[in-house]
Formats: C-alpha cells, sequence, structure tokens
C-alpha cells in the first residue's frame, strides 16, 4: 500500500514538473501518419496522394454518416437536373403520414417562415410590418400569389436550402425532411388562400388536411393507388376497367389479360421460374420500394391469386459485387422481405410465400461493366414444391408403426 502510494506521488510529481516546459522531441501520439498531415486548403494541392489532389471525391458505394442517400431528396432535382414536381412520396412516410408531415410544417412553418411571411403566407409578416414602419424598403413574397403556386416542389425546397435574393439560407437552421415538410405545408396553405386553420383541417376524416385534399369532402378509399390526392378512385388505373373487376387495380392493363399487363407468366422451358417482364426497382442502397416498382408487384399479386397450384414461391432478393459483401447480404435479405410483406399487405397467403437474400453471389451478368451490374441488382421468384405430405402410420402398409 505504501509502495503504491508513492509510485503515485512521483508520477504526479513528475508530470507537474513538466507544465510548462518545452522539448524538441516530436510528441508521443498513436498515429503520426495523421497527427502530422498538413492542413490544405480548398482547391490546394498536396503531395499526400498520387494525383496531388487534396479534395477527394466519395468513395464509391458508400455514404458518409447521416448523409441522405437518396438524390432527389436531397437537392430536389431529378436524375436529369430537373426540379422535383412533388414531394417524394417517401419524405411523407418518414414523416408518419401527410397529416403528421403537414402539422410538422406547420410547425417549422411558424419558427422559421412566419416572422417574414406571415402565418397566412401573404408576406406581410412581423419582419415587413418592422421594415414599414421604419421606413425600410422590403416587403416579403406572398406566396399565395398564382407564381408561387405554380413553382414545382423541389425549387422551393431549394430555396429554403439555399436561399434567394434578400432571403437568407436555412440549410444550416432547417434539415432536409423539415424543409420537405415546410414545402408541403406552403402548398396547403396556398390551396387553403392562406387560411391556417383551414389549411390542416380534416372535414372527411381521411387523415388528409384539407389544404392537400383534392376532396375534402369526400373520403379517400386507401386502396394502394394515389392514396395522398384525398379523392376515391373507381378506376385506379385509369384503363377502363372499374377496380371491382380489374384484376390489377393498381396498373393499367387490357381487358384480354383481366386487367393486367400480362408481364408475369411461369417460364415456358422451366415451370419454377415466374417471369418478370419489369424489375422490381428500390431507392439506391435502401429497402425502399420505388412508385414504379408497385405496378409490377400489382401483376405478381394477381398472377398468384390466379394460379393456386403455385403453391409456394421463393423470393429472392440478389444485389452486385460492389461494396462489403456483408452489407449487400444484408440488402439483398431485406429487399426479398419487403417484396413478401408488400404481397401478403395485398392479399397473398403468407404462407405460400418465403424470401432469401443471396447478396452478389449468384450474378446474371458481367459485373465489370455498369449494365452488367444493373442486371445484378434484382429481385427473382422461384416456385417450390409442395410440402411434403406426412403418411399416417396407420396407413404406412405392412409393417408400419
Amino acid at each position: 500500500m505504501r509502495l503504491s502510494s508513492c509510485v503515485i506521488l512521483a508520477a504526479v510529481v513528475a508530470l507537474a514538473g513538466c507544465r510548462g516546459q518545452t522539448s524538441s522531441e516530436p510528441p508521443i501520439v498513436p498515429f503520426r501518419g495523421m497527427h502530422e498531415m498538413p492542413r490544405y486548403d480548398v482547391q490546394e494541392r498536396g503531395g499526400y496522394f498520387e494525383d496531388g489532389r487534396t479534395m477527394r471525391p466519395e468513395i464509391e458505394g458508400t455514404v458518409a454518416r447521416e448523409m441522405e442517400v437518396d438524390s432527389q431528396i436531397d437537392t430536389g432535382l431529378d436524375p436529369e437536373g430537373n426540379y422535383v414536381l412533388s414531394v417524394p412520396t417517401a419524405v411523407v412516410e418518414r414523416g408518419g403520414g401527410l397529416e403528421a408531415l403537414l402539422r410538422r410544417g406547420q410547425q417549422r412553418y411558424d419558427i422559421y417562415c412566419a416572422p417574414c411571411h406571415s402565418e397566412l403566407g401573404d408576406g406581410n409578416g412581423m419582419v415587413s410590418q418592422r421594415a414599414a414602419a421604419l421606413g425600410v424598403t422590403f416587403q416579403a413574397a406572398n406566396l399565395t400569389d398564382p407564381g408561387f403556386q405554380h413553382m414545382p416542389d423541389g425549387r422551393l425546397y431549394l430555396t429554403i436550402a439555399n436561399g434567394v435574393r434578400t432571403m437568407p439560407a436555412y440549410r444550416a437552421q432547417i434539415p432536409v425532411q423539415d424543409r420537405w415538410a415546410i414545402v408541403a405545408y406552403v402548398r396547403a396553405l396556398q390551396v387553403a388562400r392562406g387560411d391556417a386553420a383551414g389549411a390542416t383541417a380534416d372535414a372527411d376524416n381521411d387523415q388528409l388536411p384539407a389544404g392537400a385534399d383534392g376532396c375534402p369532402d369526400q373520403a379517400e378509399d386507401r386502396d394502394g393507388f394515389a392514396d395522398l390526392d384525398g379523392c376515391p378512385d373507381a378506376d385506379n388505373d385509369e384503363d377502363g376497367l372499374a377496380d371491382a373487376t380489374d384484376a390489377c387495380p393498381l396498373s393499367a392493363g387490357d381487358a384480354a389479360h383481366g386487367g393486367c399487363a400480362g408481364r408475369v407468366s411461369l417460364d415456358a422451358t422451366d415451370p419454377t421460374i415466374v417471369r418478370l417482364g419489369a424489375t422490381i426497382k428500390f431507392e439506391n442502397g435502401r429497402d425502399t420500394l420505388k412508385d414504379t416498382s408497385i405496378a409490377i408487384l400489382d401483376e405478381i399479386r394477381a398472377f398468384l391469386v390466379a394460379h393456386p397450384e403455385v403453391v409456394r414461391v421463393s423470393i429472392e432478393g440478389h444485389t452486385d459485387d460492389r461494396g462489403a459483401a456483408s452489407v449487400n447480404q444484408t440488402l439483398s435479405e431485406r429487399r426479398a422481405r419487403v417484396v413478401l410483406q408488400w404481397l401478403v399487405e395485398h392479399g397473398v397467403a403468407g404462407e405460400r410465400l418465403q424470401s432469401a437474400g443471396f447478396g452478389s453471389t449468384h450474378p446474371r451478368s458481367d459485373n465489370g461493366t455498369p449494365e452488367g451490374r444493373q442486371a445484378n441488382r434484382r429481385v427473382e421468384l422461384r416456385v417450390l414444391p409442395p410440402p411434403a405430405t406426412e403418411v399416417p402410420a396407420a396407413a404406412a402398409g405392412p409393417g408400419g408403426v
């Protein structure tokens, strides 16, 4: 006990004696390369990398922590560089539905936007009023004007993020999800003609506030097709066949195929393979279905309903070989489960389905080309043999037990 106390005291004295002292020896650090790496300014050249560039592009197949992986949600632009026309469906889903998203948007709007644009969106907020009282030339934009009503949602989103003219950028203050929530609420204000209370009212009790409800006096029918417009649909896919007689009410088809497009069938040479005439697509790096996938999923559902002899089906996910094998394996499993869940939610018996993921271990094409990698990112359906029927012991024949 006395020895340990002496050691501790000696260490304290030694450390105290180092204070204020200088040394010509380099400090002791665990990773010297990182400690001694010089600081470079933007676009400055350096010798650390062979190409002399200090600014590095993102490593392919990776994203920064907490980074939004959907470029349309993050930038407000579609793949062609045009403004996104409406709030992305994934944003509404993340927000807990349109009603919850609008209420969140109203809260954020009142904090960041109402001081200038007013609670009604008419541009006569307290800042504008104070400017007028001081004789300063300033007038916030009237968000209910027709020019803003016809502006794409993506442009409104980017205006919040980057600012415009006298309006500062709010990128640092308002997260991505909240920017879209504000855009949704601004649209509701416009529809309600500046009536803040009316923008979030829900007279028909379909969980769609009046400001975003195309039919405020008719409840949405919630059938998985255009459920955010607020209007019931007798012919969801507008193919001329009423939903009641349409085998594929979520995807346009023709009468010859019962309202389907006829893109799902058993392979003529291998009846264990379900041929799909379209790809089931997901958001990049995620297990979120793209809207364009609903049509083919609807046809798969109709095929399974029309073919009860197909007793069991395996839904199998695959990826390309980019990224870590473990990540690809998990992603393929999750995507297959999402397809299974969609089919169950739309009327296919769960006992007929099973899901599996194979990562990049079953490539269909060459992973060395973009086209090959795209072909390898897929979900396939395979028919399984019916489960074996156990033979009762009494019927097992002579000698049966």
